[in-house]
């Protein structure tokens, strides 16, 4: 988080002191600057991107191969950052699994310098006095909207150039009142101003964490800390010591590998271990300053022609489209690995007919035959389920040597909890207004068809269990006002509100809860192909107890609705789990097609024990 809002105002600092100065000698040439920053970012970023390529075809199945090659075309391009905001979601891998995922603030900076000299040459034209004004109301405007997108659009706040430009557009204010009198008047308080904004930038770095809101009011710290210390840059000696004068010149091609690492150590399954963190340190400080000594500065100071460049980029980017086009290339790895990897495909192919993600459309889906035996509601758990329900309720028709007549109704909304009072609260009218269409859907049907309830259950009132996810520990039930914590009276206000769910329904019909599904602590598919890949046995698995613990309220709370309104209990961990362990895949092939949700296999297991009559 801190460190990028960081780079950014110097970055924003360094662009306007060359366009400026150049302006002021009259010396400014738009496409020699565009030139500069192609020579500076693009070569060193396209050995890159290559280096990964090769890498990746030892170690990556085609899906991760496909992926990498997909995001190395949109880095090279500068644009990586409109990928990323666009297909992040629910169901998008982790951020470590991304090798190129650094590569957005690339893009962020690149269409920055696009856009940067035109302003200033614009207003520069008809009035330099109006130069300050003009990039403090444009700060001022970026900032108020990323402090509305943090809340409303998160992705959108985080890689957008629309909610970043205020970072860089105060690097460039700031060098603009470094040339003024002002300057110097406020230079006997270099000493203390410089350590208020360290002190800054490390009391970000310490206190923000994946549950943050970002990059919104609370990123104006490291940025304002930046400004102090960029503003005090020239009476403040520490900055001018060896290790820290070279580690800024390389820190372009040091941020470049940095990323690439920690990857790897998380694909290595070494993360946790402090002596692989200092070696990956160590290591990616190596690579940094070779890249700058071998690729980066040599290629500023020899590749002075537009061609050439476009030349580097096209021999880079024509592996990238092949590997695309064929799909990761398959074959290349061995087959136990590529076919758990391949298992992060293996859901319901009409989970995007049948899954809502929107607070308008709600689908109303039949599975299997005309003749309904079930309905499955819930959210995107729900609808890992739809497939296996429906040959459940098949079964009669198998056993029977007739054709399969019976069917289900299914409909599910991302990240919906089923309940008559709260809702989700990262969309909570669009919540709300599916439960309603849910009431109302099932007032119109048979009151004998029973109904499944299937909830992702215990992430609304406890939040996500994976440190590294945006949602650790930040409940995603709202009764009204979002809590950023889980308590013990929101889980007392939502457990009674299963219940009373699951009453108000089973006054209509018959009734069924599903247990919570367990939910692995990793990427399955991925993790499992690395382990074919590595040769490390064992599968994966989850401790009961740690199930038991996180499920507690929510099994206590079907528990109860069946003793008050005699709904039934369908529970997958009979299948999924035994006394000591609950597991993400059987013998090597994974049962889940990311961290929580069952593929098509796996949920044929998770239902092996349910039963309608």
């Amino acid at each position: 988080f801190a460190g990028v809002d960081v780079f950014f105002v110097i970055s924003g600092f360094l662009m306007a002191s060359i366009i400026l100065t150049r302006l002021q000698q009259q010396s400014f040439s738009l496409g020699h600057f565009y030139l500069a920053r192609v020579r500076r970012i693009v070569p060193t970023l396209a050995v890159l991107v290559t280096s990964l390529l090769l890498i990746g075809w030892w170690l990556l199945p085609p899906i991760d191969y496909r992926d990498l090659a997909a995001n190395g075309l949109y880095a090279l391009m500068l644009i990586a950052n409109i990928r990323f905001q666009r297909d992040a979601g629910y169901f998008e891998a982790a951020s470590h699994d991304n090798w190129l995922l650094h590569t957005w603030s690339l893009a962020v900076e690149g269409q920055f310098y696009l856009v940067l000299p035109l302003v200033l040459m614009l207003v520069w034209r008809f009035s330099r006095n109006g130069l300050l004004p003009v990039l403090m109301a444009l700060m001022l405007v970026s900032l108020a909207r990323s402090a509305w997108l943090a809340h409303n659009s998160p992705d959108a706040a985080f890689f957008l150039l629309q909610s970043r430009a205020w970072q860089l557009l105060t690097g460039a204010i700031v060098f603009m009142i470094s040339q003024r009198a002002v300057a110097g008047r406020i230079q006997p308080y270099a000493t203390p101003v410089s350590a208020l904004g360290l002190l800054l930038i490390l009391a970000t770095i310490v206190s923000v964490d994946a549950s943050t809101v970002w990059p919104g009011i609370a990123a104006i710290a490291p940025v304002a800390g930046t400004a102090m210390i960029l503003l005090m840059a020239p009476q403040a000696p520490w900055m001018r010591a060896a290790p820290l004068y070279y580690l800024g010149l390389s820190s372009y091609s040091l941020y470049l590998w940095h990323w690439p690492v920690v990857v790897a150590l998380i694909f290595l399954g070494i993360a946790d271990s402090v002596l692989a963190i200092s070696g990956g340190m160590a290591l990616s400080v190596l690579l940094g300053l070779l890249s700058w000594r071998l690729i980066e500065n040599p290629s500023r100071k020899t590749l002075k022609s537009a061609y050439v460049l476009a030349g580097i980029v096209a021999v880079t980017l024509t592996p990238a489209v092949l590997i695309y086009s064929q799909d990761g290339i398959p074959g290349r790895l061995p087959a136990n690995a590529e076919r758990a990897a391949a298992e992060a495909l293996n859901f319901d192919p009409r989970r995007g007919e049948c899954l809502a993600r929107n607070g308008r459309d709600f689908p109303w889906c039949q599975y299997g035959g005309p003749d309904t035996r079930a309905i499955v509601v819930g959210d995107s758990h729900a609808s890992s389920l739809f497939t296996a329900i429906t040959s459940l309720v098949q079964q009669d028709d198998a056993a029977a040597e007739e054709e399969p007549e019976a069917g289900i109704l299914a409909s599910a909304y991302n990240g919906c909890p089923t309940l008559m009072q709260g809702s989700s609260v990262d969309n909570s009218a669009g919540c709300r207004a599916f439960n309603q269409f849910l009431v109302e859907q099932l007032a119109r049907l048979d009151s004998n068809i029973p109904l499944i309830i299937v909830n992702r259950s215990s992430v609304y009132h406890l939040g996500s269990a994976v440190r590294s996810d945006s949602d650790f520990q930040r409940p995603l039930v709202s009764y009204g006002r979002r809590q950023a914590r889980p308590s013990p009276a929101l889980t007392a206000r939502y457990r009674e509100d299963l219940i009373a769910t699951a009453c108000h329904f089973a006054a209509q019909r018959p009734v069924y809860l599903v247990r919570p599904i367990p939910e692995m602590p990793v990427d399955v598919p991925r993790s499992m192909a690395r382990r074919h890949l590595l040769k490390r046995a064992g599968e994966i698995r989850l401790p009961r107890t740690v199930y038991d613990q996180r499920h507690a309220a929510v099994w206590q709370a079907q528990d109860q609705a069946a003793q008050q309104c005699d709904v039934q209990i369908l529970d997958p961990t009979q299948a999924l789990c035994d006394s000591d362990d609950c597991y993400g895949s059987d013998h090597g092939r994974p049962l889940y097609y990311d961290e929580d949700h069952l593929s098509e296999f796996g949920a044929v297991k998770g239902t092996e024990g349910f039963s309608l009559r």
